[in-house]
């Protein structure tokens, strides 16, 4: 199956579970890089050193991934559990498309040509006062 298909039951189970990891955190970060690395066991301290995580910190967001069932470990080592390496990294796909979105909606400049189907405040208050006036003039011919 391709990376751009996935089946639907996987689809809607992961919609009907939260993900336990919220994106832009050290747990994002530290997961991330344990899942795309996921042959590999890591030390805390050489995580910290491949990611952004801080050295005082990657311990205890290990600690955390581990508690919540995303992470293995044994003598010192972090791993992905193996059995869910593809689930984690279906999930944390879906994390960084729906960030890159949001990223592209508030990069996306205002339309400037006119055509803009909302009104600023200004375009309405001047369309209410010539709706006023066309039905003042209304009244008047009456």
């Amino acid at each position: 199956m391709s990376s751009s298909t996935i089946p639907v039951e996987e689809l809607q189970r992961r919609a009907d579970e939260a993900f336990p990891v919220s994106p832009g955190t050290n747990e994002e970060t530290a997961l991330r890089h344990l899942a795309t690395n996921a042959d590999t066991a890591y030390r805390p301290r050489a995580l910290a050193d491949e990611t952004e995580v801080a050295p005082n910190s990657v311990g205890k967001t290990l600690d955390r991934l581990y508690r919540k069932g995303l992470l293995d470990r044994h003598d010192g080592y972090y791993f992905v559990v193996q059995e869910r390496v593809d689930e984690i990294r279906g999930v944390l796909g879906d994390l960084h498309n729906a960030e890159m979105a949001a990223a592209d909606a508030s990069a996306t400049p205002p339309d400037t040509d006119g055509d803009d189907p909302i009104a600023t405040a200004d375009e309405v208050d001047e369309l209410v006062d010539e709706v006023a006036s066309t039905d003042s003039e209304r009244s008047e011919t009456r």
